[in-house]
């Protein structure tokens, strides 16, 4: 697979991005799951199920993060295979801020 830099510093620039990302969302479950461990806790702007929460708010961040890194290879790379990437992540995003799957089911 062809590096878009060409340089091996992009792939660990990737991989330091990735584990961030991935120790970010760790923390956020070890947070939802101290209120099983310390009842009289209040975690509610850590759990994972409550609306408004930092969880919600972050997974917004990584869905934007998504499409404006498939924007720009896909600008790099003049491919129009990542256009439909882009457009089933902003489906995504859409979808988690304005509830259409939690709304449309009411029908």
């Amino acid at each position: 697979m062809k590096n878009l830099t060409g340089s091996n510093e992009t792939d660990r620039n990737i991989f330091w991005l990735f584990l961030i990302l991935l120790s970010i969302d760790l923390a956020f479950l070890g947070l939802h799951g101290l209120k099983e461990f310390i009842p009289r806790l209040d975690v509610s702007l850590f759990r994972l199920e409550s609306d408004g929460g930092l969880a919600e708010s972050f997974q917004y961040i990584k869905e934007l993060a998504i499409i404006v890194f498939l924007l720009v290879i896909g600008r790099r790379r003049g491919g129009f295979a990542y256009l439909s990437w882009v457009t089933l992540f902003l489906y995504v995003l859409c979808d988690d801020l304005f509830m259409i799957h939690e709304s449309a089911g009411l029908y």
